[in-house]
């Protein structure tokens, strides 16, 4: 219930990107891609007008809150995007157990040394 603004749809949106197979003799889910989910600015922005700033901030909501965790943090306009997993910290929010994470730093040098 604390998610605000497009978080909650967001967390949606990364759901129906996961790639999920049956194991029949297991009778579970096996997950095949968490933690190379993408969801690029350009793609939200395309798809759903979202600006970039609602982009990073939906995202970055989802992780303190421990929906999803950033498993590889992209270079931007290189092409290379951040992937993303499906966590279950969310299950701990709140308690001493919760693990937080911070949403990762850029240490792209930009601009002119």
């Amino acid at each position: 219930m604390k998610l605000t603004g497009i978080a909650p749809q967001y967390l949606t949106i990364l759901y129906g990107k996961r790639q999920v197979k049956y194991v029949k003799s297991e009778k579970r889910y096996e997950d095949l891609n968490n933690g190379k989910i993408v969801f690029p600015y350009a793609e939200a922005k395309r798809r759903f007008g979202v600006t970039n700033n609602r982009h990073l901030r939906a995202l970055r909501q989802l992780q303190e809150f421990g929906f999803i965790d950033v498993t590889h943090f992209g270079g931007g306009m290189e092409g290379d995007c951040n992937t993303y997993g499906i966590s279950q910290r969310w299950k701990q929010y709140g308690s001493p157990d919760f693990k937080k994470k911070d949403w990762p730093k850029d240490t792209r040098r930009k601009g002119n040394p």
